[in-house]
């Protein structure tokens, strides 16, 4: 009832499950779009930009985070999260391409927000802050990571990140 339609759930073989003829989820949705943006890539760059920005908008978080521990939602949570991280890599690649380096920032800013550990999302970030001048944020990117990768995992930057950071000092003098 809650639902709008009793179609929505069906009983099969002793199991209960949404009918996706039926009701609309945003996994689902999500999934699609990626699944068609990865089709298109090649032949409709623009078409296929437009539906990853449109997963990515779907995308609000963990999946049902308050069931825990719960194995299958987990595993999902886990795989969303994974595909929505990766089309943010995407977005922001492309968006360099472009010479975009504003809106790639963004996608960069919203990945680390969905994982503060992902060296790669900081790289790309400062290296987006330094192709736009915006030095003074590009080291304060560096500084976060630093710190995020030293208080949670008892590590340093990689030497990437440290070559990177040293490139914008030197450019800066």
């Amino acid at each position: 009832r809650d639902l709008g339609s009793e179609k929505c759930i069906r009983l099969k073989e002793g199991r209960l499950s949404l009918d996706p003829m039926e009701c609309r989820l945003d996994v689902w949705e999500f999934d699609r779009l990626l699944g068609k943006a990865d089709a298109l890539w090649k032949d409709d760059r623009d078409k296929a930009i437009g539906l990853i920005e449109n997963a990515v908008g779907l995308y609000r978080g963990g999946f049902l985070p308050e069931d825990g521990g719960a194995g299958w939602a987990t595993s999902m949570r886990e795989r969303m999260r994974s595909k929505f991280i990766g089309a943010l890599h995407r977005l922001g690649h492309y968006c360099e391409e472009q010479g975009a380096y504003d809106r790639a920032a963004g996608y960069y800013a919203k990945g680390l927000e969905a994982d503060d550990l992902s060296e790669e999302f900081y790289q790309s970030l400062m290296l987006c802050y330094h192709a736009m001048g915006r030095n003074a944020e590009a080291l304060s990117v560096y500084r976060t990571c630093r710190s995020v990768l030293h208080d949670v995992l008892n590590i340093e930057p990689s030497q990437k990140t440290e070559s990177i950071c040293r490139d914008i000092k030197a450019s800066s003098k």
